[in-house]
């Protein structure tokens, strides 16, 4: 009997024993499983801030999947590819692929980028030219980036040229440009009228002109193109690419410079010379009788004055006074240049004359073939 309490009670305690052990296992169980919905969620909280911090670890997570579910991992990894706004601020990069392949081409490209290279800083316009001072001179405005932003010291005033003709006043902010070296330097000469010469009044005559050391015939659109890009050379000759202007103004005083405002006759030839390297504008109808003054303006493809590499030099342009006058022909007065050889035809007498009669040559050369403009004071030819 004895014995018999005792195996039982010892048969009592192993199952008390088991049992035990099985709640211990499942209590410890329950909770690693807690313990581990907690890290895993807490994995995922840090793949997510670590996409924002750190791109690589956050990219590396989302593509090893260890951040918990599938979306949590696409999440990780979106997250991977985003930087921070203060980096982003800091690189002043938006960070998208686009954008940054924009800005690399941007910068790779001198003539499209917006920003100044260095090596075309001219240093020299640092130096105002009076150190020490020079009598008789003035200080130059100074500049330390190419005068690049010029333009904003005056633009309440003055706006852009931006490619127009504004009659009140602009501001250009194009380069000079290319200058030709001195043995290629512009000249020219009138040869049709010259001074003294005397026209025939109200008949057509033609002004010819001969220059040298200009690539003639680049002529672009004055409208939309005035002075909006830099003077250029012809890369075979080194001479300045353009073409020329001839202006006719009345003269009413011999002490008073005349209004530039006003011409009486204008025209841009815009064709090449001719065989014998002359241009010329035809004055159709003439001039009416008076005292006038011819002149060329020589400019570079974007009409403006060319610019010579050298201060002392010659004219680039030529003058000449002329007279226009009833009867010029009949009185034996008048003077006609053949554009095509610059020779005089002689009549009877020692009298130029022309083959219409004796008013004045047209030129042989073309050109001319400019329409007229309506406006301006006077015959306005573009």
């Amino acid at each position: 009997m004895k014995f018999g309490t005792m195996k039982l009670a010892f048969i009592s305690v192993f199952f008390f024993l088991v049992l035990s052990s099985a709640s211990a296992q499942s209590i410890f169980a329950g909770r690693n499983r807690s313990g581990g919905g907690i890290n895993i969620k807490s994995q995922v909280n840090n793949g997510q801030a670590g996409g924002v911090v750190d791109k690589a670890t956050a990219g590396k997570n989302g593509a090893n999947g260890k951040n918990g579910t599938a979306a949590d991992a696409a999440n990780a990894g979106a997250g991977g590819n985003n930087n921070t706004a203060v980096t982003a601020g800091a690189g002043g990069n938006n960070g998208t692929a686009a954008n940054t392949a924009a800005n690399t081409a941007a910068n790779s490209d001198p003539q499209t980028s917006t920003t100044l290279n260095p090596q075309v800083i001219s240093t020299g316009f640092e130096q105002n030219g009076q150190n020490p001072p020079v009598a008789g001179q003035t200080a130059s405005l100074t500049s330390s980036n190419n005068f690049i932003n010029f333009c904003l010291l005056t633009l309440k005033q003055f706006p852009l040229t931006n490619g127009q003709q504004i009659k009140g006043g602009s501001c250009n902010s194009v380069v000079v440009g290319l200058l030709p070296p001195s043995s290629k330097m512009v000249s020219t000469l009138l040869l049709f009228p010259q001074d003294g010469d005397v026209v025939e009044a109200n008949k057509d005559f033609t002004i010819s002109l001969i220059s040298t050391n200009i690539k003639l015939g680049t002529f672009t659109n004055a409208d939309k193109n005035y002075l909006s890009a830099p003077q250029t050379l012809d890369p075979a000759t080194s001479e300045i690419v353009g073409h020329t202007h001839v202006t006719v103004q009345a003269i009413t005083s011999q002490t008073t410079p005349p209004d530039p405002t006003t011409f009486t006759f204008f025209k841009g030839i815009n064709t090449s010379p001719n065989a014998q390297g002359q241009v010329s504008a035809d004055v159709t109808g003439g001039l009416p009788p008076g005292d006038y003054r011819v002149c060329t303006m020589t400019s570079a493809a974007n009409h403006q004055p060319v610019v010579m590499p050298i201060a002392q030099r010659g004219s680039q342009d030529d003058c000449a006074r002329f007279k226009v006058q009833v009867g010029a022909a009949s009185n034996g007065t008048a003077s006609n240049t053949a554009a095509a050889g610059g020779a005089n035809a002689t009549a009877a007498g020692g009298v130029n004359a022309t083959a219409a009669g004796g008013a004045a040559n047209k030129a042989a050369a073309g050109g001319g073939a400019n329409k007229a403009v309506a406006g301006g004071k006077g015959k306005r030819w573009l």
